[in-house]
């Protein structure tokens, strides 16, 4: 739902299942520093924080660039297997 797998795999063909798991890591590093922001707000004022964070969301911060190209451009980089789109490689 990201958009992680839309972009894994070589130009033209299927998507590839890299067997990464990286959205499970990388929402629990983005919650603990959600937490952390929060625990020192808390420290700061007195008041709590609500967190509300999915993986979803954890899994988009992976494609800054490409999100904002998709929203704002309209542009979709597709797949590009091993090259790099800024080289045409």
């Amino acid at each position: 739902m990201s958009g992680v797998s839309h972009l894994t795999g070589y130009e033209n063909d299927v998507p590839i299942f890299t067997g990464m798991t990286g959205g499970d890591l990388f929402a629990g590093v983005m919650r603990m520093m959600a937490v952390t922001a929060a625990l020192h707000h808390r420290e700061q004022t007195g008041q709590g924080q609500h967190l509300d964070f999915s993986q979803l969301e954890a899994c988009t911060l992976y494609l800054g660039d490409v999100v904002t190209g998709s929203t704002l451009a309209g542009v979709d980089p597709g797949r590009t297997g091993n090259r790099h789109i800024a080289h045409g490689m």
